[in-house]
């Protein structure tokens, strides 16, 4: 399957509705740059974006908004690719770094088997807040998060 990466005009609120209901997490949108990707019928994929974390000691660093692949593609490694694909845009056209925070598991394990991206000191801790859930999904609260930052390296496939 060819999948095409196109950045969304607007940063993604037009976007976004058609897949918040997918996201594990919360339906609200606050991300600045956002891209979706269709597949080679022009069919929507996948939502992705990020926005700029404020870090004294990182100049222009940005963390990951938004990942989300819609149910018929999920388990194909889209979000994997994609994750992958927002760290080197951001260092190959943004001259930045890109952070990500998470608590799903298997984007947390793919990090963690990665060699480009390296667990930061906050990885690994219990949320120290209740998150409000998508109301489609259980509760996110209480749960181990982990913290990544992407330095290069080979990508796994």
């Amino acid at each position: 399957m060819k999948l095409d990466v196109r950045e969304v005009v607007k940063g993604g609120k037009v976007m976004w509705p058609y897949f918040a209901p997918y996201h594990y997490m919360s339906q609200t949108y606050h991300g600045h740059h956002a891209w979706i990707v269709t597949n080679d019928s022009g069919d929507l994929v996948a939502f992705t974006s990020i926005i700029r974390t404020p870090n004294r000691s990182v100049p222009n660093a940005w963390r990951v908004h938004r990942i989300v692949v819609l149910p018929d593609y999920q388990g194909l490694g889209v979000g994997h690719a994609l994750l992958d694909w927002n760290a080197r845009h951001v260092r190959e056209n943004m001259d930045g770094t890109l952070y990500l925070r998470t608590i799903h598991p298997r984007l947390g394990e793919y990090c963690l088997r990665h060699p480009g991206w390296i667990e930061t000191a906050t990885s690994r801790k219990k949320l120290s807040r209740r998150l409000k859930p998508n109301p489609m999904h259980e509760s996110v609260g209480d749960r181990t998060a982990w913290s990544f930052k992407y330095t290069g390296g080979t990508d796994v496939q």
